[in-house]
């Protein structure tokens, strides 16, 4: 089938060959000295597999987040005045998962976007008994789970089946070690969903977070966990009857306070439909223009919810962060940054049938969604910001000018291209190249740096024209390439990641 905009990148979207053990790669140019250490990238590998019976049609899954969980692990080793060589390694860490959907032709449990058969739906909501999902394996083979990743090598996403959990892995082999659920953090954490960002304060170490608990009654609540003690504490508890339960992906942070922003993308009857369409895309209500999003701002000190406001409906994946600015009369001004969607669109993109370019709904999907996003100069510059962003980690927490993201212009089906966003010129600095679909950038400040740009952007790009992935590295300032490691195989477009230097 003819891909859209003749920019293949469907090889990515189902790259299902693990490398288990270290490749050496092939470097051109070259990696500074700096990037010394290990990007680990979590996501989707795959989606589409072989029934183990011959006689059943192929199963796929139904929605990009619900892909089968790849790791990825680069090691750049440190030479003399550039990294020497760039290693590869990759892992399924949901071999479990495949196996079931092999043999039953389904994903068990709660999902975000799988459609279910309409015999499923019914004998869901016939049925008295506890629902499976409600249930826990100890194999962590079985858990789905991969969006972002952390210190100590956590990798996590908003699970569905009755409660938060986390899946540890060895950060070396990527083999699946563990599963950790919010519960037993704290007893009070035992709702349902959570966010898949937690913010972190790069001073104190501390992680923040929100469990929402779905029920008769609503219950948000925000906690802190100190990784160094083991501490957990809940911050605010908050239970409002004009609060309803909300997919709420990531929060914001600044020095003394946590924001957490109830978006407008709204779960219907309090969040009771997922019992019966057991997947959260079919129980968003849709986002209405009339709507408010509720701003939370909870102290980080003991005080509890501080602050209450509210603000024009939209929906938002990430946020680039927060920082608090005083005034002369003793008030404090919170400044948050992120990439707002007046729709909720961009979550029916990310259907496989309307993101992978040869899908048979590609073409009529981004066709009309082009259009819609191309409603005036203001909104084309919106657009050309991205999305997967992320500042200089350096100034997190404080006013910061320049945001690195992956760009999606319209040229494919995907991300098209890596930007550099100035927020105070409004200007831009687009790296990108025909065919090549890149992933979220990283950003590695330079030791000793005195601008806020001076460091290197790395990205996974697929080239759609040879089918195989490679490890793009770029001046952050100028976007110009410095180097690539070509990994000679596919590798699956996923959501995150994290660097870690090497040892000094």
């Amino acid at each position: 089938m003819q891909h859209y905009n003749d920019w293949p990148n469907a090889g990515a979207f189902n790259a299902l060959q693990a490398q288990t053990q270290k490749a050496k790669l092939e470097v051109s140019g070259y990696f500074p000295n700096y990037l010394a250490g290990t990007l680990h990238r979590a996501g989707p590998g795959g989606y589409h597999i072989p029934r183990a019976e011959c006689r059943d049609a192929d199963f796929a899954c139904d929605h990009w987040f619900d892909g089968f969980s790849y790791l990825y692990r680069f090691e750049l080793v440190p030479g003399r005045d550039v990294c020497s060589e760039v290693h590869y390694s990759s892992r399924c860490h949901v071999d479990g998962v495949i196996d079931t959907a092999r043999r039953t032709g389904r994903l068990e449990g709660l999902t975000f976007g799988q459609k279910r058969a309409m015999r499923d739906t019914f004998d869901n909501t016939t049925s008295t008994q506890p629902p499976p999902e409600l249930t826990y394996a100890s194999d962590p083979t079985n858990a789905n789970i991969g969006v972002s990743i952390r210190e100590p090598m956590l990798c996590e996403m908003p699970d569905i089946k009755g409660q938060r959990k986390v899946l540890t892995f060895d950060a070396d082999t990527l083999e699946p070690l563990g599963i950790t659920r919010q519960v037993k953090m704290h007893p009070e954490l035992k709702g349902q969903l959570s966010g898949a960002h937690a913010p972190h304060d790069p001073k104190t170490g501390e992680w923040f977070n929100y469990n929402l608990e779905l029920g008769p009654k609503t219950i948000y609540r925000v906690f802190r966990a100190n990784p160094k003690t083991g501490k957990v504490d809940i911050l605010a508890e908050i239970s409002d009857r004009d609060l309803p339960p909300a997919y709420i992906h990531s929060m914001l942070l600044t020095e003394n306070f946590v924001i957490l922003c109830v978006f407008s993308s709204l779960l219907k009857n309090g969040g009771m439909d997922m019992l019966c369409t057991r997947n959260i895309m079919d129980s968003l209500a849709p986002l209405k223009s009339s709507s408010k999003v509720t701003w939370l701002v909870i102290d980080r000190h003991g005080a509890g919810l501080v602050k209450k406001f509210t603000s024009p409906a939209f929906f938002c994946f990430n946020t680039t962060n927060a920082w608090e600015e005083p005034n002369e009369d003793g008030t404090v001004d919170i400044m948050c940054e992120l990439f707002e969607f007046k729709s909720l669109d961009i979550l029916h993109r990310f259907y496989y049938k309307n993101l992978v370019s040869n899908e048979s709904n590609t073409a009529a999907f981004n066709k009309a969604f082009n259009k819609n996003c191309r409603i005036s100069k203001t909104s084309q510059l919106a657009r050309e910001t991205g999305d997967l962003q992320m500042c200089n980690p350096n100034y997190l927490l404080r006013r910061h000018r320049y945001v690195w993201a992956a760009q999606d212009s319209g040229k494919s089906s995907f991300f098209d291209g890596l930007v550099k966003t100035d927020t105070e010129t409004k200007t831009s600095v687009v790296w990108s190249v025909d065919k090549h679909t890149p992933t979220k950038p990283f950003f590695i400040p330079a030791p000793n740096a005195q601008a806020e740009d001076e460091g290197a952007i790395l990205s996974i790009v697929y080239n759609g024209m040879t089918g195989t992935s490679y490890l793009l590295c770029l001046d952050a300032a100028t976007m110009k390439e410095l180097g690539r490691a070509e990994v000679g195989a596919p590798v699956g477009i996923g959501f995150h990641g994290k660097h870690t230097p090497a040892a000094r």
